[in-house]
């Protein structure tokens, strides 16, 4: 057990490294990434063949699982998903609360050391001006782009809640509100600033009313809201997807794209350039800058968008599914805490389209409940 246990912490490490470095400015960092990603995933690959065991149903589910995840990875050329799902299934009953805990502590100092480094100079701080929102100008301190600085800040954030829920002290608040102020004022990435200002809102409003409402009352207050909330694992997707394709020049979408850096506009256009395919398609996107003129980027940065026309509608409705199959799954064994970090995820895709990815969101392990047909444990 503990060869598997090892193994496993060891693929996850490899990942999330390769997965950083990918994202950085850093010299061949996209090259010693893949190295860091390839090593992580022969070891899963490794649990998988020779110490994890199946069911013949299982089998049966995971092949047919396995083969649309490979298929859209090739013929999309993003191969992230398929990261993703190789790890998920290496991960069986493995501990929730262990690989945050390694997570963070890979994460927090190489996020830290390659921000020190872009700020100092010693690695390219891409710096960009913000065309789509507020026109300020924004810092990468050493990513490739503000948004993937942003979304590490995020993730940290998340993460630091979930070790943290019930028992924050006055350094994690500080904590948090630094990394806010990173994502507004430095970053000027709003998405997840705001996601962090809920997670700090959040605790906050769960202090106030356990301080003013006790016992049974209290509970079932919070399963009320929880069993509400999970409604958003399905208006949020497709809320998201009626937006972007009935898209007009009414005052209603001015508004919502003025909020919202004009990702709807550019997600119908995407869908007016290229369509929907049952298997997905491969579709070059362009940075939307001074000399691109907005039809032209295929830019979708709502995560159900982007899945959606790049990805095909099969692998869209499997997604949309295993998530509804997971926030159920969470809500009733595991939980309160791990269905608003699942739900954390789930809103910042509305305008981020990376956070179904492992090494963005160790939560995605809960969609192994739905391939393994919810027979699958996550020990906490």
């Amino acid at each position: 057990m503990k060869v598997k246990v090892d193994i496993i912490r060891a693929s996850y490490v490899s990942i999330i490294i390769g997965y950083i470095l990918t994202l950085t400015t850093i010299p061949q960092g996209d090259v010693i990434g893949s190295a860091f990603t390839s090593i992580g995933l022969i070891l899963a690959l490794y649990k998988i063949l020779f110490l994890n065991h199946y069911k013949i149903k299982q089998y049966f589910l995971l092949t047919i699982v396995g083969i649309l995840f490979f298929v859209s990875a090739y013929r999309t050329r993003n191969y992230q998903f398929a990261i993703t799902f190789i790890f998920i299934l290496s991960a069986t009953r493995m501990s929730i609360d262990k690989l945050i805990a390694i997570d963070l502590k890979v994460r927090v100092p190489l996020v830290f050391i390659v921000c020190a480094l872009g700020y100092s100079g010693v690695i390219l701080n891409r710096l960009d001006y913000d065309i789509r929102g507020f026109g300020l100008d924004r810092q990468a301190l050493g990513f490739t782009h503000p948004n993937n600085l942003g979304a590490m800040m995020m993730v940290i954030t998340i993460y630091l809640f979930y070790k943290k829920h019930k028992n924050f002290r006055v350094q994690d608040y500080l904590l948090l509100l630094f990394a806010d102020y990173i994502c507004w004022s430095v970053a000027v990435s709003r998405t997840s600033s705001i996601i962090i200002t809920g997670v700090i809102l959040v605790e906050c409003l769960d202090s106030i009313v356990s301080f003013f409402v006790k016992g049974m009352l209290l509970q079932k207050i919070k399963h009320i809201a929880i069993n509400i909330a999970g409604l958003l694992t399905l208006v949020i997707p497709l809320g998201s997807i009626y937006l972007g394709m009935n898209y007009s020049t009414t005052p209603f979408y001015i508004a919502l794209d003025s909020l919202f850096s004009s990702r709807f506009y550019l997600m119908h256009t995407a869908f007016k350039n290229n369509g929907i395919t049952l298997l997905g398609q491969y579709i070059k996107a362009i940075s939307w800058t001074s000399n691109v003129i907005a039809e032209e980027t295929n830019a979708v940065d709502n995560l159900y968008g982007y899945i959606l026309i790049n990805f095909g509608t099969i692998f869209f409705t499997v997604v949309i599914l295993t998530l509804v199959i997971s926030y159920i799954y969470a809500s009733k064994k595991d939980g309160r805490k791990i269905c608003l970090c699942i739900l954390f995820f789930i809103i910042a895709g509305f305008c981020e389209n990376k956070m179904l990815y492992i090494g963005t969101n160790i939560f995605t392990l809960y969609i192994a409940v739905a391939l393994y047909q919810s027979r699958m444990k996550i020990r906490k």
